[in-house]
């Protein structure tokens, strides 16, 4: 609970863009903690998919930024779900988040939804 709390006032402070070195799931591991009640009472499951290669990636970017983008992501995808569930009972729901890490160093992000 404390570190939840901690999240949130990190979170809420948002101040100036600030890059720093962080591991690259960081801040994807913050926004599942602050959304994951939420999901839980919408029924949605977290499917991690995390490059076994890469858990260890490091990168440097600004936190809050990072966050704030995979809250929207995982919202989406909440929402996503929630409006195709209605159309067929039944089925699952669960989100497939990961990083990976392309052969141009370049760092992927994905959130999909699956019912």
């Amino acid at each position: 609970m404390a570190r939840i709390v901690a999240n949130i006032k990190a979170f809420a402070r948002q101040g100036d863009f600030e890059r720093r070195p962080m591991l690259a799931t960081a801040p994807l591991e913050a926004a599942i903690e602050l959304l994951d009640s939420q999901l839980r009472q919408h029924g949605v499951s977290l499917a991690r998919r995390y490059d076994p290669e890469h858990t260890d990636l490091a990168l440097c970017a600004d936190a809050n930024t990072l966050q704030q983008i995979f809250i929207n992501l995982l919202s989406n995808a909440r929402d996503a779900l929630d409006e195709a569930s209605k159309a067929q009972l039944g089925r699952r729901k669960v989100v497939r988040v990961g990083i990976r890490c392309s052969t141009r160093s370049k760092i992927r992000a994905t959130a999909s939804a699956m019912r």
